[in-house]
């Protein structure tokens, strides 16, 4: 399982694993235990975890990154907040996981979230092969675009911008019919 199969969707509880796409959304199943398989419709949002980044002094952090942060603390003996950890603990804990972290854009309810779902994905995911992963795509989708710009053709003789006008052909041989009016460009 990947972080980029793996999405929130507002106002149902938990994480979903994408399984599918129908005419109207995603088809989706629970992580837990329950594996219930359902249907998403338009109306509702989705956020999908790889694409999620957390607020900080300087440039945003994948949550990946913090992920693997948790992860890493988690090994030195830091414990992972649950729901009933008061509101200092969780600050405290997101400060030794994220120092930069931006402290008036994260709420206590986003770091209640990230807690949560790391306990949901520490079994199922390897935060570590995410990251690595992440930086590839990233590095080859730079590349893709330089050599997209550099395959870029000039537009040919006949290319006419959307609304441009053409002048019309000019009489019977291309000569200048003595009955038409002469017609300005751009009027």
């Amino acid at each position: 399982m990947e972080l980029k199969d793996i999405v929130a969707i507002s106002g149902v509880g938990g994480l979903h694993q994408v399984i599918g796409r129908n005419k109207s959304g995603l088809i989706v199943e629970t992580i837990d235990a329950g594996k219930k398989r359902f249907g998403t419709t338009m109306q509702q949002k989705i956020s999908v975890l790889a694409d999620i980044a957390i607020f900080t002094s300087g440039d945003d952090v994948r949550l990946t990154q913090v992920f693997r942060n948790i992860e890493a603390a988690e090994a030195a003996g830091t414990a992972i907040p649950d729901a009933k950890t008061d509101n200092e603990g969780l600050k405290t804990f997101m400060a030794q996981v994220l120092p930069e972290y931006d402290r008036e854009r994260v709420y206590v309810s986003d770091i209640k979230k990230i807690a949560g779902w790391y306990r949901l994905l520490k079994g199922l995911v390897d935060f570590s092969k995410e990251e690595s992963e992440t930086e590839t795509e990233s590095a080859e989708a730079d590349s893709t675009t330089t050599e997209d710009k550099s395959k870029a053709k000039a537009p040919s003789k006949n290319f006419h911008p959307q609304g441009a006008k053409v002048a019309a052909p000019k009489g019977p041989a291309g000569g200048k019919s003595k009955t038409s009016t002469p017609r300005k460009m751009g009027s």
